[in-house]
């Protein structure tokens, strides 16, 4: 028989999500209220294979970047403007909402003046 190489298409999670239960997550919520001190003096034990802390969630991102499928990204992510892509603006400057009532008007026109053609002369 010829040897296969299988591929999963969802692949096993990693190994640490098992400490992630319900006990070690209690243990990490008194550590943070009593502090880790009363902890060990009250006979609780901590887990040898792992740091408890390692539990938390890390904190996010505010300032920088960060990488998401290979390509960094700004934290602070903006649009640019129409000068910084050197894009041509068909619009004059000023009033964006009355271009876009423009717009909208333009659309809503010809839309109906389409219902209307269809509604007289279905074939044309």
């Amino acid at each position: 028989m010829s040897s296969q190489n299988v591929a999963s298409s969802f692949p096993l999670p990693p190994e640490f999500y098992k400490r992630y239960t319900d006990e070690n997550l209690d243990k990490l919520k008194r550590i943070k209220e009593h502090g880790i001190e009363a902890f060990t003096n009250a006979g609780e034990t901590l887990p040898q294979d792992f740091d408890i802390f390692e539990l938390e969630p890390p904190k996010p991102v505010t300032k920088g970047s960060y990488t998401m499928f290979n390509d960094p990204w700004p934290v602070v992510d903006r649009m640019r403007t129409l000068e910084e892509t050197e894009l041509e603006q068909l619009y004059p400057k000023g009033d964006i909402a009355r271009e876009l009532k423009k717009l909208n008007n333009s659309v809503v026109f010809n839309f109906v003046e389409l219902l209307d053609i269809l509604v007289k002369d279905p074939d044309r």
